[in-house]
């Protein structure tokens, strides 16, 4: 089991020695989870622990001790960007118009509409394509796979309470600040 270390804010000095207390204004570095609850008294699970690895960090202290957690994800500033894009969000609401039209109209038999239903999908596919590789030209966003979750997104809600690109995010918010998740529709709900 590693021991926790003290160092400096540059990382490059420690104190070999192993640390038997926190005190507040030093920094650390190693350690482990049980290391830190025995140093720290810690186990409530009104604690916001942050972590930029979803098993390394958050896996354990979320579903062995229930622990609130949060994920830093530095990755997420280029996600935003890419996806506030005005181009993107158009490409967007055009693609889910389509999808509409196309679920609605996909049982009209005439030659017509079959051609128009046609055409719709091909300019959905190319819309998926294109809106995919807005965020990365080989793998897309690390958040979605076309309309599903990727598997990180669906491991990071599984184990993040709250996830930010930078912890410094959080200074805009009061201690006392009440985070609540956005209600996503399921499949079957219509709202």
């Amino acid at each position: 089991m590693g021991q926790f270390r003290r160092t400096d804010v540059s990382g490059t000095f420690k104190h070999w020695e192993a640390v038997q207390t926190f005190k507040r204004g030093h920094i650390y570095e190693g350690g482990c989870l049980e290391q830190m609850i025995k140093l720290t008294g810690w186990c409530s699970a009104s604690i916001l622990y942050f972590g930029d690895h979803v098993y390394a960090d958050l896996a354990d202290v979320a579903s062995t001790y229930g622990w609130m957690t949060g994920a830093v994800i530095p990755e997420l500033e280029t996600e935003l960007i890419a996806s506030s894009d005005h181009d993107f969000k158009i490409n967007l609401r055009r693609l889910r118009m389509l999808e509409k039209l196309i679920q609605e109209n996909q049982h009209v038999c005439t030659l017509e509409a079959k051609l128009l239903l046609e055409k719709w999908f091909d300019e959905r596919n190319a819309l998926r394509r294109s809106s995919k590789f807005v965020f990365d030209p080989h793998f897309g966003s690390i958040f979605r796979s076309f309309h599903n979750p990727s598997y990180f997104s669906q491991r990071l809600g599984q184990y993040a309470t709250l996830y930010t690109s930078r912890v410094t995010n959080l200074l805009r918010f009061t201690l006392d600040h009440t985070f609540f998740p956005k209600r996503t529709a399921l499949p079957h709900e219509s709202y």
